[in-house]
């Protein structure tokens, strides 16, 4: 039985052939890792960019190390995020919370 990538080329061979998913292949070959990093970092699931670029033979070491730095992004900007709400606060009508939380602390 076939799994994986070659259950898919082998279920949609018309797909494959196709002029459109030679242009596929040749734009993940040209824009793939900013591509990834970019879709790394946004807040949705990865399951697609994963089959698109295993299925345009993208290298499997740049596909990870894109997904790296874009979680890495993507984390670093939250944890900012994370950081700067409490002062933020009191742009918000939160100045109470934020006295006292600088009491607390």
């Amino acid at each position: 039985t076939l799994k994986g990538t070659d259950y898919i080329t082998d279920r949609f061979p018309s797909v494959f052939k196709s002029d459109k998913w030679g242009w596929i292949e040749e734009n993940v070959e040209k824009y793939g890792p900013f591509g990834v990093v970019l879709t790394s970092a946004a807040p949705i699931v990865l399951h697609p960019v994963i089959l698109f670029a295993m299925l345009a033979k993208m290298n499997t070491a740049v596909l990870v190390g894109c997904i790296f730095v874009g979680r890495v992004l993507k984390y670093s900007i939250m944890a900012q995020c994370a950081l700067t709400a409490p002062g933020m606060l009191r742009y918000f009508g939160g100045k109470k919370l934020v006295d006292v939380a600088k009491k607390e602390s």
